[in-house]
């Protein structure tokens, strides 16, 4: 697994203003799986405004890696480190 830093990096837009990140809160935050990017967009009205699995959390994040919109969960980070 990467560094912590690193791999929060990963999450970042790259393309685009904002990512979608999908947090798996079945598995624990040290697992890869936990914080995957889904897509990016041009603005956060664009992302998902829920998410059917119980157990994720859908998160947009601008490049600098704050939060600008999210779906009912507790895990997300309000900004990725």
């Amino acid at each position: 697994m990467p560094p912590a830093r690193e791999r929060w990096d990963g999450l970042r837009p790259s393309e685009k203003p904002f990512t979608v990140v999908r947090f798996d809160e079945s598995v624990p935050p040290t697992d890869a799986s936990f914080a995957t990017k889904q897509t990016e967009v041009d603005h956060p009205a664009d992302a998902p405004d829920d998410c059917p699995d119980p157990s994720e959390e859908l998160v947009a994040y601008d490049r600098v890696g704050r939060m600008v919109k999210r779906t009912d969960g507790p895990v997300a980070p309000s900004i990725l480190f």
